[in-house]
C-alpha cells in the first residue's frame, strides 16, 4: 500500500545542475588549473555524489606530489560551497509544484511527502524556502532530510529511510522519485516500494538509470503509481464521479486507445437459470416468469425506456 512519495532535491525539484556545474569548474580551476568538461559528473556517476567523491575522483588524479590530500580537500568544498552561494537561488522545475498538487488531491490516497538529499538539512531547507521558490512548495514537505552525521550518502539508503521514519512511513510503503542511479539504488537498497526516474527533455533516452519507472515530469507520476497500483487516477475519478452524480444509469467505458466515455445502454445482465421460479414439482413456472417479465417491461416503459 502507498503511503508516502519522497524526493530527491537537487536534479529532481530544484533546477541546479547548472549552478553545480558552474561550481565545478571554479573549484577545479583554482586547485589545478583547468575547468572540469560539462557532462563529466554525469558520465562519471557522479551527479548527485557528495563534494568529498567529486574531489577524490576529479581532483586528487591531477595533484602534484608535494599538494597534501586532505588541504586539497577542504580548499575545494570551500571554493565550491562559495561559488554555489554566489549564484542566484535556484528555480524549482515548472512541471513540480502541479505534479505533487496532483497527488496530494489523489481522490482515497492520503499521502505524505518528504525529500531526502545529498545536501546538509539547513542547505535542503534554506533552498526549498528561497525567493526563487514558490512558498506553497515547501508546505507539502511532512520533512526534509539532509545527509549529515552518521547518515552515508546515496547510494546508500540511509538518508531516503531516515526520511522515511521522520514521517513515520514503512519503507514498503513509500515511494522514491530522483534523477540518478544514486536515487534507484538508494531506494532499492532501502526496500522502497518502487523508485521512480525523472529525465526532462530527453525524449530519445529510454536508460531508466536503474529505476522501476521512467517519467519526463513530475505530471506522470500519478499515472505511473496507479497503473502499479491498479488505482484510479484522480483525473479518472472526477469523471466517474462527475458523471454518477449527474446522469445516474449510465455505463463508463474505455475505448481501444484508452479514451473514457459513457453510453446509455444498460449493462446486460445474465440469466440464472436455478434463481428462475419454479413449480411444486420443481419445473419452471411459466406463469411466475411471465409476470415478472411484463413488471420489468412496465417498469422500463414508465421509466422512459424504449427496448422497441
Amino acid at each position: 500500500m502507498l503511503k508516502a512519495v519522497i524526493f530527491d532535491l537537487d536534479g529532481t525539484i530544484l533546477d541546479t545542475t547548472g549552478e553545480l556545474t558552474d561550481a565545478l569548474s571554479k573549484a577545479s580551476m583554482a586547485i589545478i588549473g583547468k575547468p572540469v568538461p560539462k557532462g563529466t559528473l554525469d558520465e562519471k556517476g557522479l551527479m548527485g555524489a557528495p563534494l568529498d567523491e567529486i574531489c577524490r575522483a576529479l581532483i586528487v588524479p591531477h595533484l602534484q606530489a608535494e599538494q597534501d590530500e586532505t588541504e586539497i580537500q577542504k580548499q575545494f568544498e570551500r571554493v565550491f560551497v562559495e561559488a554555489v552561494d554566489a549564484e542566484p537561488p535556484s528555480p524549482t522545475f515548472p512541471d513540480v509544484l502541479p505534479g505533487i498538487k496532483l497527488l496530494q488531491s489523489w481522490p482515497g490516497q492520503k499521502l505524505k511527502f518528504a525529500v531526502a538529499t545529498t545536501k546538509p538539512t539547513r542547505t535542503a531547507i534554506s533552498d526549498l524556502t528561497s525567493a526563487s521558490v514558490d512558498p506553497l512548495l515547501h508546505k507539502f514537505f511532512s520533512a526534509v532530510q539532509g545527509t549529515e552525521g552518521d547518515i552515508k550518502p546515496k547510494p546508500h539508503p540511509d538518508v531516503v529511510l531516515a526520511a522515511a521514519e521522520r514521517i513515520g512511513v514503512p519503507p514498503a510503503n513509500c515511494v522514491y522519485v530522483g534523477d540518478t542511479t544514486r536515487d534507484a539504488a538508494a531506494a532499492k537498497a532501502a526496500g522502497f516500494l518502487c523508485s521512480i526516474i525523472v529525465r526532462r527533455g530527453e525524449d530519445s533516452n529510454t536508460d531508466k538509470l536503474g529505476g522501476d519507472y521512467l517519467i519526463g515530469n513530475f505530471d506522470e507520476i500519478q499515472g505511473v503509481l496507479a497503473k502499479r497500483l491498479n488505482l484510479a487516477t484522480a483525473v479518472e475519478f472526477q469523471e466517474e464521479k462527475a458523471f454518477v452524480g449527474a446522469r445516474k444509469g449510465m455505463v463508463f467505458k474505455k475505448d481501444v486507445a484508452g479514451v473514457g466515455y459513457y453510453t446509455d445502454v444498460p449493462p446486460m445482465v445474465e440469466w440464472d437459470a436455478s434463481a428462475a421460479p419454479k413449480t411444486a414439482s420443481g419445473g419452471l413456472d411459466l406463469m411466475a416468469i411471465l409476470t415478472i417479465v411484463i413488471a420489468i417491461y412496465l417498469g422500463m416503459r414508465l421509466g422512459g425506456v424504449n427496448i422497441f
